[in-house]
């Protein structure tokens, strides 16, 4: 019976093998014995400090990294979640009326008649919110996102205000946006340094819109982790019975990497779910996105100053402006027909035809490829 099998018995189980083994030798189970008195328990925290203790960083400098962030790299696997939510949100809440989500999160959960819907957002939700709560501290101090402090003040629950979990550019949403940020973060500086000191680099990139479960860093400590390093770790029955600890750090950091971190994407900020109003959008990259998608050239001035003249009121052109936003709105994402008139667009494309007036006959019947002048 080797040392090292006999320093993974738990101390009930060496009384046991006394009791119900007394053909054993004495020696067998004092070394038992000894082994359980004597052994420290090993957790994430006591192997991060034995890898300071041994120059980790400079020896070991991907397990080193791993385990000063472990703590936060552990809710990155919650990031498709998050934002799925948030993605969900978006589509139910763009363009609505902020007045008519002031309410609790508690309050938006139980609006919903499905149980199935409620019982998704429940789950979702408590995730946003356990994590924000693991993180808020870090994100205080370390997010790139810069928030009042009176943000971190008080965990969140579902008594919290709802406009805490709808990203956006400021206010309370800048919270989801942040935290959405901070994980993506978390991942990319473990997959940069673990690409940084192998000698393979076969990386690539997925945008936020993109992420699955299958692209970020995801285990679970007590069934992934914890059996990794035991594995790894090693006792020995000095002279004068004392029992000495060793891990193989190498090999944890090899295992660690193969297992958990490579075949891992870089992930970008790219379509991040972002709830936007109409005060807050950038229309330089709205008609960047359009210009991509479809060809744009000049209106001539003639059709400038037809449009001018029929707007003729402030309501005229607060009509138009609002047509034309929800336009801008969906040429930027899906792209259109640069050939085709506005006002067909706007009628026969997204069923607007009740919205049809004057204004949409006169402002609207320039090209689509000339959308921006038509703004301007």
């Amino acid at each position: 019976m080797s040392a090292s099998a006999l320093a993974l018995w738990p101390k009930s189980y060496m009384v046991t093998l006394q009791a119900s083994c007394p053909s054993c030798p004495r020696k067998v189970w004092l070394i038992a014995q000894r082994f359980g008195a004597c052994r420290k328990k090993i957790t994430v925290e006591y192997l991060q400090h034995v890898v300071e203790q041994k120059n980790g960083k400079e020896m070991v400098p991907v397990l080193w990294q791993f385990l000063q962030k472990e703590a936060e790299l552990r809710l990155v696997k919650f990031l498709p979640e998050i934002l799925a939510l948030q993605r969900d949100l978006v589509k139910q809440f763009q363009n609505v009326p902020e007045d008519e989500y002031s309410c609790s999160i508690r309050s938006f959960i139980s609006s919903h008649s499905s149980d199935g819907l409620r019982q998704l957002f429940h789950n979702r939700i408590t995730i946003f919110l356990s994590t924000w709560n693991a993180l808020r501290r870090s994100l205080e101090t370390n997010g790139e996102i810069k928030l009042p402090k009176g943000y971190f003040n008080s965990e969140l629950d579902l008594d919290t205000d709802f406009k805490v979990i709808l990203p956006r550019r400021r206010g309370l949403g800048l919270c989801s946006t942040a935290l959405v940020s901070y994980l993506i973060n978390l991942h990319n500086e473990i997959i940069y340094t673990m690409e940084k000191f192998s000698k393979e680099n076969n990386s690539y990139a997925v945008d936020a819109s993109e992420v699955t479960d299958l692209h970020v860093v995801s285990y679970e400590v007590e069934r992934d982790l914890m059996p990794l390093i035991l594995s790894n770790c090693h006792y020995q029955v000095e002279q004068g019975g004392e029992t000495s600890q060793e891990f193989d750090l190498e090999k944890i950091q090899r295992q660690i990497s193969s297992h958990f971190l490579q075949g891992k994407p870089r992930l970008t900020l790219k379509g991040i779910p972002t709830l936007v109003y109409r005060h807050d959008w950038n229309f330089e990259h709205l008609f960047v996105d359009i210009k991509n998608k479809m060809a744009q050239s000049p209106l001539p001035n003639s059709a400038m100053g037809a449009i001018s003249g029929e707007l003729r009121s402030y309501s005229d052109v607060c009509e138009a402006l609002s047509i034309i936003e929800v336009t801008l709105g969906f040429l930027g994402t899906a792209g259109g027909d640069s050939n085709m008139h506005l006002n067909v667009y706007v009628q026969d494309i997204l069923q607007m035809s009740d919205q049809t007036t004057p204004v949409l006959k006169v402002g609207l019947v320039c090209f689509s490829r000339r959308i921006r002048i038509t703004l301007s």
